[in-house]
């Protein structure tokens, strides 16, 4: 059964690897549309990560999970919750950087159109029919 627990591990490892490969993406300072196909990607890979450390972990003993903790697994968890409170600032912050973008270029389409006399219209009109 050591082969479990040494699965387990790499299984850490590979997490806190893809958690540090999500920080680099996010803080790559590119724009959300192009971070969302890959940033996705991540999390898919870590989340079959995810799936076969539960799988092998509901077949240890406690021993073995005793073992495991020994082994410096809580150091890795914390690291990669570490890692993962990091992203998540940057994401909270690219998102509302990509929002406030956004309501930007909605005042300008506004203002664009009501110069060019494509104005919004409002409930009432006024024709002038004298002319």
């Amino acid at each position: 059964m050591a082969t479990s627990i040494e699965q387990v591990i790499q299984l850490y490892e590979h997490l806190e690897k893809l958690a540090s490969e999500q920080l680099k993406l996010v803080e790559s300072k590119q724009s959300m549309e192009e971070i969302i196909t890959p940033l996705n990607k991540l999390i898919e890979q870590r989340q079959e990560c995810i799936d076969k450390m539960d799988e092998l972990m509901s077949g240890l003993s406690p021993e073995q999970k005793t073992a495991l903790t020994e082994l410096g697994t809580d150091a890795m968890i914390k690291r990669i919750l570490h890692i993962d409170s990091e992203s998540q600032k940057m994401l909270k912050e690219l998102i509302e950087a990509t929002g406030s973008k956004l309501v930007k270029v909605q005042d300008m389409k506004k203002a664009s159109r009501a110069y060019g006399g494509q104005d919004e219209p409002t409930e009432a009109w006024f024709f002038d029919r004298k002319r």
